[in-house]
């Protein structure tokens, strides 16, 4: 019942949201592509419900209707516009801890259903009332806005096999006490099934609330954003090794990027001097848009760690979505 009122109290879209020139494009073109804001729609699809295919996995299915609750907000709008919701990122999560009865932001995350947030397990290690993260802020734009959207959290799940000293299943959940009311500023991420990512292209989005001047409030307000290359296993373990002596082995669990950091140089958004922290648990996405639902942001990797602040040449590494849907979906979705 309370999932119908969720899905039922979704605001209609905003008209002539301006198209991501990041989008990704997945390599079915019946299927999936670039945004189409030449009509309406089909009057017959908006009467359309997602029926799971055979063999679907229940994140697949719920992406289905992610994908429905879109599309009907679109027809029954009547507007035409590109079939995305308001925001560009209205998954993404801040997560607040107390530190001297202030709260901050130390970690990121990305809301996947309406009652559970993806994030980096290290952001809770080692796992201590000092340590304990309190609230999360959904926002899109502006985490200081009074729209902002705050949630508590119930329970953290770390993956049963990550271990602090190591890098590997450096990935968690958190438990919302309440169920979000999606609207289009806060909305869930898609999660990638597919092992391998080179159908999904060359580059992808890193988007979190990384501060970048010290005890600046501001600086974590609004969120950065950067488009960063994808970087091969192989390159990625001979440019780690200079700085952790040669000890860095990347997993298949494990996606490798360029540095956020210095990509976030390369758009005037972090100058040297700065710091290169904060965004810990945020996720790297793809936006893909289909014609008949519109835009959704699919989640391929959780920051995990990067090596040395804005290089040019040492990578980041993220922990791979589709290696723990098992995982994820035992939990969110048992």
């Amino acid at each position: 019942m309370k999932r119908s009122i969720v899905m039922c109290t979704v605001l209609y879209l905003v008209i002539n949201n301006a198209l991501d020139v990041n989008s990704m494009r997945l390599k079915e073109p019946n299927r999936l592509k670039r945004e189409d804001i030449s009509g309406e729609g089909d009057p017959t699809e908006c009467e359309q419900n997602p029926v799971p295919e055979p063999g679907q996995r229940i994140s697949e299915q719920k992406c289905e209707e992610y994908k429905g609750i879109i599309n009907r907000n679109r027809c029954h709008s009547g507007h035409k516009y590109d079939g995305a919701i308001a925001a560009e990122y209205p998954n993404l999560a801040a997560i607040g801890f107390e530190d001297k009865n202030v709260w901050k932001t130390r970690c990121g995350g990305s809301l996947i259903s309406s009652k559970y947030v993806l994030v980096a397990a290290h952001c809770f290690s080692p796992e201590s009332a000092s340590n304990k993260p309190l609230v999360i802020r959904f926002g899109d734009k502006n985490l200081l806005d009074e729209n902002v959207v705050e949630a508590k959290i119930k329970r953290t799940f770390l993956h049963p096999e990550f271990t602090a000293s190591k890098k590997y299943n450096d990935i968690a959940l958190l438990e919302l006490e309440e169920e979000i009311t999606f609207n289009e500023n806060v909305f869930p991420a898609c999660l990638w099934k597919e092992e391998d990512v080179s159908s999904l292209g060359k580059f992808a989005n890193v988007t979190g609330w990384s501060q970048v001047k010290p005890d600046e409030v501001e600086t974590t307000a609004h969120p950065k954003r950067a488009s960063v290359k994808i970087v091969d296993k192989a390159t990625c373990e001979e440019r780690l090794a200079p700085v952790c002596s040669g000890k860095c082995s990347i997993k298949e669990t494990q996606i490798c990027t360029e540095n956020f950091f210095a990509a976030l140089a390369k758009t005037g958004q972090w100058e040297e001097g700065n710091q290169c922290w904060g965004y810990s648990g945020d996720p790297l996405q793809v936006r893909i848009s289909s014609s008949s639902s519109g835009s959704l942001n699919y989640v391929i990797g959780v920051s995990s760690f990067g090596a040395r602040c804005a290089s040019d040449t040492v990578p980041d590494v993220y922990t791979k979505v589709s290696s723990y849907l098992n995982w994820i979906e035992s939990i969110v979705w048992s």
